[in-house]
């Protein structure tokens, strides 16, 4: 096993460069599916918490303005796809329950194995971020936090529902 050195604490943070910097919508910024990038209002609201509890905050400059912003590595991860339920892409259309490298049409979940983030990530789909809801408001819900606080700017879409 490799020594990581220690991050020297006057070390310079990395800056920034949106591709489309008018792409910002109350405080998140568009960059992929993948990533969540969010200014420091959002890191100090109420949707900071569900944010640092699913993965590492890493802070960052932006170029243009040197506004201090903040982007969010994903590191909880559940094995919870039923893959044996789980609609995958063939090279005849679809085929429920084998993978065959081509991506997933209809994703099942096993919902009791999705641990206590509502924000991660599935091994069988790495680069996508995925959010659970309970609708319960509690303050590790991520999805019904942001959508009471009115804001816009980041786009949600079903793609499972244990009802």
């Amino acid at each position: 096993m490799r020594d990581i050195p220690a991050l020297d604490e006057n070390a310079p943070i990395p800056s920034f460069q949106l591709l489309d910097p008018s792409k910002r919508g109350d405080g998140f910024f568009s960059v992929s599916n993948q990533v969540l990038l969010f200014d420091k209002a959002i890191y100090l609201s109420d949707l900071g918490v569900p944010l640092g509890l699913s993965g590492n905050v890493h802070p960052t400059i932006l170029n243009d303005t040197k506004e201090e912003i903040f982007f969010l590595n994903v590191t909880a991860t559940y094995n919870c796809l039923n893959l044996a339920e789980t609609v995958f892409k063939s090279p005849n259309g679809e085929e429920k329950g084998v993978d065959h490298g081509m991506g997933i049409k209809k994703l099942i979940f096993f919902p009791k194995l999705i641990g206590d983030s509502y924000i991660f990530r599935i091994p069988q789909r790495k680069s996508a971020i995925f959010i659970a809801t309970d609708e319960s408001g509690t303050q590790e819900d991520f999805y019904t936090l942001y959508k009471v606080s009115g804001m816009r700017g980041l786009s949600f879409a079903e793609v499972w529902s244990s009802e």
